[in-house]
């Protein structure tokens, strides 16, 4: 029988899965579960501690890793942080401490953590109290917030802000791995990527405090103006002998380069109007993730024409184009 070792074992989707596994009789199946046993062998562990994860992986030793780990909407709410660092990268810091498993496992977890997290929103979250709902699906609603001035410019930063994000973040375990090729160093790749793109959710927490104080519009541009100095800085980091500034810079690249996102979300949702809010942010969010693949792409494209040392110098085209948008813009955003 293979070996399987499930993590959130008495979770909506993690129960059901061990219940039927069992069933099959075909798998020896281990549950890892946070503080209530969901059977008498049932091992209790903290997710957000390394070593005791590792610790229960490498003494089960399991062919297989399923996933269903996941922070509910009281727990979001209450600890977001939290929420972020074990919804969205738990599936990559299993993936540091299990290297010699395969890849596809860490798509498994994570496309369980989208499936669960997307029937939660379907099922368990109502409508707010100041939800205002448009009569029918406009899809007009983001060609008529481009006539609103603070609209247009908050829609254009998030799109040069989109450019950038999701190909730093496919790319950063390439980046350090060129430079563990050049520089013969000892660094563990998984679990560096996994702390890089980790640390951006203190960044979004951060941003938001300070926005609060100095303008979501303000804090958003120093955080874009921040990331595309990253982005034409990185020649003369990417190929360093030095891992400690290496990491240094990415991990300053990490926090900068997401600090801005809720940001512009605000920023969009506040300057239209409460009947269109929920499609306009839908349209621009459509837009900005199809930039992603379009990005993503061009990088990986160009990368064998333009070296690894030079590549991402690309992914400042997308924060100049949206810092032109923001300081062209000089009407003060709603955002206090």
């Amino acid at each position: 029988m293979k070996k399987v070792l499930l993590f959130g074992a008495t979770g909506m989707a993690g129960h059901v899965i061990y219940y039927y596994l069992r069933s099959t009789g075909k798998y020896d199946i281990s549950n890892v579960v946070y503080r209530t046993p969901l059977t008498e062998d049932s091992i209790v562990v903290d997710v957000t501690n390394r070593d005791a994860v590792a610790d229960v992986v490498h003494r089960v030793h399991p062919e297989i890793i399923i996933n269903c780990v996941g922070i509910l909407i009281k727990g979001s709410i209450e600890h977001p942080d939290n929420a972020i660092l074990i919804n969205a990268y738990f599936p990559h810091l299993l993936k540091s401490i299990t290297t010699q498993l395969p890849w596809k496992y860490v798509i498994i977890s994570i496309s369980a953590l989208s499936v669960i997290g997307g029937s939660i929103i379907l099922f368990a979250v109502p409508d707010g109290p100041y939800r205002k709902q448009s009569r029918q699906l406009q899809f007009t609603a983001f060609l008529s917030g481009l006539h609103n001035t603070n609209f247009r410019s908050a829609a254009t930063g998030y799109f040069g802000h989109m450019w950038e994000l999701y190909s730093f973040w496919a790319f950063v375990p390439v980046m350090l791995t060129v430079n563990k090729n050049h520089t013969h160093n000892n660094l563990n790749i998984p679990f560096f990527s996994f702390l890089i793109i980790a640390c951006g959710a203190l960044a979004c927490a951060a941003s938001g405090l300070l926005s609060q104080r100095f303008g979501a519009k303000k804090i958003a541009t120093i955080a874009l103006f921040l990331s595309c100095l990253c982005c034409l800085l990185s020649p003369f980091f990417l190929l360093t002998t030095s891992a400690p500034l290496l990491l240094a810079f990415l991990f300053f690249w990490g926090l900068v380069v997401i600090a801005d996102s809720p940001l512009f979300s605000t920023l969009v949702a506040q300057n239209v109007a409460e009947e269109l809010r929920g499609t306009s942010l839908t349209i621009v969010n459509c837009i900005g993730f199809s930039i992603t693949i379009i990005s993503i792409q061009t990088i990986k494209i160009l990368s064998d024409n333009i070296g690894d040392r030079y590549i991402y110098m690309i992914l400042a085209a997308g924060p100049v184009i949206g810092l032109i948008a923001l300081l062209s813009n000089n009407k003060k955003d709603v955002i206090k």
